[in-house]
């Protein structure tokens, strides 16, 4: 079968988007589809592919990441699915709600083309200049740094198990830029503010920078992170994927 797809990206994340809503047939194997599609060679290069799919007459959809494994709807990938549902004129309101098989997912709409969404409560243990800060399921190690981000980068020793590995300047105290190792992007930068918040080096609001994309991070009194960013729209593109047997789906 032939599939169209989008590439959008938000704060040096970029995911592909494939629209499955009221798609008839098979599906294609999806784990391929991402394996082909994420590839920097033989695809476009992103962190994963998001399927769009209806479930129960809501939003909904699937991702896999660019192994081919199944994986959690990260924070950038749904911000980019609701900039493509508000374009599509599927957001009626202020917020979308989209299920994944982590849950129900709420994302706010602030305008036409930036979107915020929550990433749960920061629990953060500090360490001098390192700090581990837990939300949710993920747990995130950073380092933070006293002006600008070295050239290249300096590998932490303590890095263990699955846990990210993220640097943390601090330019001013409404002002950070990071460099994440594996994490999302929105969760680093979410954890990077509660760590230099915690350690007193930056306000409970900032902006932070990744990459040349920028994005406002916000830690409540409650403990609740936020993040708003503006997904941009990268290309479309067609592939071609052979449909599944049913003994195979």
């Amino acid at each position: 079968m032939n599939l169209s797809f989008i590439k959008l990206r938000v704060a040096d994340a970029a995911w592909i988007l494939i629209d499955r809503v009221g798609a008839e047939g098979a599906d294609p194997d999806w784990s391929a589809a991402a394996r082909e599609l994420c590839s920097t060679v033989r695809g476009c290069g992103a962190q994963g592919l998001a399927v769009l799919e209806r479930l129960s007459g809501s939003h909904a959809a699937r991702a896999w990441d660019r192994k081919g494994r199944v994986c959690p709807l990260s924070p950038s990938a749904l911000l980019c699915i609701a900039r493509w549902l508000f374009d599509m004129g599927q957001i009626v309101g202020e917020s979308v709600q989209i299920s994944s098989r982590e849950g129900l997912h709420d994302i706010v709409v602030l305008d036409s083309r930036n979107f915020s969404i929550g990433l749960g409560v920061a629990q953060v243990r500090a360490e001098g200049t390192r700090s581990t800060v837990r939300l949710g399921e993920y747990s995130l190690t950073l380092r933070l740094i006293d002006g600008p981000l070295p050239r290249k980068r300096a590998r932490t020793a303590d890095r263990t198990g699955g846990d990210a590995d993220v640097d943390v300047a601090v330019l001013a105290r409404e002002m950070l830029r990071i460099r994440g190792y594996g994490s999302d992007a929105l969760l680093s930068a979410g954890a990077g503010l509660a760590a230099a918040h915690k350690a007193d080096f930056a306000e409970r609001e900032a902006s932070v920078a990744l990459g040349r994309d920028q994005v406002i991070v916000q830690w409540l009194e409650s403990g609740e992170l936020y993040v708003a960013g503006q997904p941009h729209y990268c290309f479309r593109g067609e592939f071609w994927a052979e449909e599944q047997s049913p003994s195979e789906a």
